[in-house]
């Protein structure tokens, strides 16, 4: 298998079996509490009414430091009339996803369109982070040794499958990009059936593996739309470096076709 590298810009493959579970993106900004208030909720739902016309109002729990209580905050979220895009709205964050993802520019697009509303609403002074994670998951198979790099695979192929069943298998890395600062969180997974991988997404009845990939870069910019949409671009491009490497030619002939990126 190849090494894998940042500076490496391989090809764009579309896919037309999608292994994409959820695809999410997550600005992080500095304090801004009037956002979720009902004054400027009403206003942001009037921007995005378009797009995201079902509103919703939850309670999350914001991270805390360790030994400390976690803090319980409003949230409010837009979806569209299919659920399979959700904008979720917090003081200090606002994320985009979705299940139905079809290539990077669509994805950016809404990306765009929401920053632009948040920002003609009430504009954060100051972003902290920016991060893009993919999900794919697909059920476990003989083949996943010729269609995975070795390196994600752990114990995969080297127990006895016929009396040998790997429950569960957790490789992770984080791949950090020395020129840009960005990093890439991979995950791989094997999980039986009906194990959840987070909250946003749903669990399978069938034995599977899963590729998180979680491309991030942090530090101290203004809220830009164009330079968030520049960043978060970036970030998508190292994801997708990533899975490229990931996953071997026989994966993207099994794969492939037209529609999917």
């Amino acid at each position: 298998m190849d090494t894998f590298s940042f500076r490496r810009d391989p090809p764009e493959v579309m896919l037309k079996e999608d292994p994409l579970k959820r695809v999410l993106c997550q600005v992080r900004f500095s304090a801004n509490p009037e956002l979720i208030d009902d004054d400027h909720e009403i206003k942001l739902a009037s921007e995005l009414r378009d797009q995201f016309p079902v509103r919703n109002s939850v309670q999350g729990v914001a991270l805390q430091l360790f030994g400390t209580t976690p803090a319980v905050q409003r949230l409010r979220t837009f979806e569209d009339i299919e659920g399979v895009w959700k904008v979720t709205v917090a003081p200090d964050f606002v994320a985009v996803e979705t299940s139905r993802y079809k290539n990077r520019d669509g994805f950016l697009a809404q990306l765009s369109g929401v920053l632009a509303a948040l920002g003609s609403v009430s504009a954060p002074a100051l972003v902290t982070r920016v991060g893009i994670r993919y999900t794919d998951q697909i059920e476990m198979s003989p083949e996943l040794a010729d269609w995975v790099n070795p390196a994600l695979l752990g114990c995969f192929g080297h127990v006895d499958a016929h009396n040998v069943e790997i429950q569960n298998q957790v490789i992770t890395a984080l791949l950090r990009n020395r020129r840009s600062g960005s990093a890439v969180q991979v995950r791989s997974l094997i999980l039986p059936g009906g194990a959840q991988i987070d909250a946003g997404v749903e669990p399978e009845a069938f034995e599977s593996w899963v590729l998180d990939l979680d491309s991030a870069v942090e530090g101290r910019e203004i809220f830009d739309v164009a330079r968030l949409e520049g960043t978060a671009r970036d970030l998508a491009h190292d994801a997708y470096r990533v899975f490229y490497w990931a996953v071997t030619d026989e994966f993207r002939k099994a794969f492939r076709g037209g529609g999917t990126s």
